[in-house]
């Protein structure tokens, strides 16, 4: 068994939830459905974010799924702040983007 995974059966058979999602997010990519279960389950939203914050796909997910249960918790707002972040810095690559395809076109 890979030692992350079997670290995350042993933290999980403890009750230690945001270790076991730690190991598991480091067991590799197939394992990310598994991680969201973990998150929702336990609700350890923030503590994804954190972990999740190299993988844009990943951190995307966990964004939704954050905003997700804050709408069904009626907080709307959070649930807009939630996303922000990642419409901002979308948006600012696309910004880039044109601005730099602009000035290589000007000349």
């Amino acid at each position: 068994m890979e030692p992350y995974y079997q670290r995350y059966t042993i933290d999980q058979h403890l009750g230690r939830h945001l270790s076991s999602l730690r190991n598991l997010a480091k067991a590799g990519p197939e394992h990310f459905p598994l991680c969201l279960q973990i998150v929702k389950k336990n609700s350890l939203y923030h503590e994804a974010w954190e972990i999740f914050a190299e993988d844009k796909e990943s951190l995307k997910k966990v964004i939704d799924l954050h905003a997700d249960f804050l709408l069904s918790s009626d907080k709307n707002a959070e649930a807009g702040l939630c996303k922000l972040p990642l419409l901002l810095f979308t948006s600012f690559v696309y910004l880039f983007i044109y601005l730099f395809h602009k000035k290589c076109t000007v000349r």
